[in-house]
Formats: structure tokens, sequence, C-alpha cells
């Protein structure tokens, strides 16, 4: 949110009603440590907000293991909601 193009602002204008968004944060990002991951999440309504355990910024290579653990059931939850959609 502070070094990329996408504002707050703009983060509002989502339409999460047509383009899913979901959020996997790892406890010790520092977006997650200062309320910055929920309050993004908040403000654009997002399809599922989680934050990891043991798991930081770089999540797929700090713990893959503990990553995968959280993003499978995202990725089952993607695929029986939007069945007709390629993979």
């Amino acid at each position: 949110m502070h070094s990329h193009a996408l504002t707050a602002e703009q983060a509002t204008a989502i339409d999460t009603a047509r383009t899913g968004v979901y959020l996997l944060t790892g406890r010790y990002d520092r977006l997650a440590l200062t309320g910055g991951s929920q309050e993004f999440a908040d403000a654009i309504n997002a399809a599922h907000f989680e934050i990891g355990e043991g798991l930081g910024q770089f999540q797929p290579s700090e713990n893959p293991e503990v990553f995968m653990e959280a993003l499978n059931p995202v990725l089952d939850e993607i695929a029986t909601k939007y069945p007709d959609r390629p993979r």
C-alpha cells in the first residue's frame, strides 16, 4: 500500500461483487503489525482476509508448508465459487 500505485481511495473503488479479493497477510508483515492489512481489507470489503501465523511478508519462501496450508483452502473456495472460469 505504501510503495505501490494503488491508493486507499482507488482501492475502495474495487467492485468486490465482480472481482473477488483474497488477502493472505503474514503476522510479521509490517502492514499486519501496524493494522494496515486489516484496514485495507475493510476498505475494499475483501472476500477473504487472513493473517497467517508464523509468516512474514515473503510467505511462500519463508515457510512454504504453512503458506500452502493457508492458501489451499482459499484456492478450493475460489474453485467452488467460480466453477465455470478457466483455471
